[in-house]
């Protein structure tokens, strides 16, 4: 994993408890999209309402996911990112949590074959962040290394 100059891990991950975004599993998760494309939609809409970001792709299709999250690029002052969100839920708490995460984006070999980069601008980073507070209604997020948002979204 690439991280900043200081060669450590920029934490560049949220996990957000929602009740109020559902997180429904087709019948087979296998072959059709995974939940929150709505979600997904919302969130890239609101960040295209800044002057800051701008998108290849202004509309998510119904291939803008990869295996069990929602996916789309970004574009913000000549770099390129991607901001990837993904739900879970738990039955037995009533509880729905969904992971977003942004890191740089570096064509598809890259993304492919090599680690991923989270080194983010401090400003992009806050943009980011006042747009998930307004998609999910919430006051504050706090932002993760990759690492521990998938240990808090997989084991909370």
């Amino acid at each position: 994993m690439k991280g900043n100059a200081n060669g450590q891990i920029k934490a560049t991950s949220a996990v957000i408890s929602a009740s109020h975004f559902p997180v429904e599993w087709p019948d087979d998760p296998d072959s059709e999209p995974p939940p929150g494309k709505q979600l997904a939609q919302a969130l890239l809409d609101d960040m295209l309402r800044t002057s800051f970001f701008r998108a290849p792709k202004a509309t998510l299709d119904d291939h803008s996911y990869e295996h069990s999250s929602w996916c789309f690029r970004i574009v913000a002052r000549s770099a390129s990112y991607w901001v990837d969100l993904e739900g879970d839920s738990d039955r037995r708490q009533k509880t729905t949590r969904w992971r977003v995460s942004i890191r740089k984006y570096r064509g598809v070999l890259k993304e492919l074959f090599g680690s991923p980069d989270y080194d983010v601008p401090d400003e992009c980073l806050l943009l980011l962040k006042e747009s998930i507070c307004r998609v999910f209604g919430i006051d504050q997020i706090e932002w993760l290394t990759e690492r521990a948002a998938m240990a808090a979204f997989f084991d909370p």
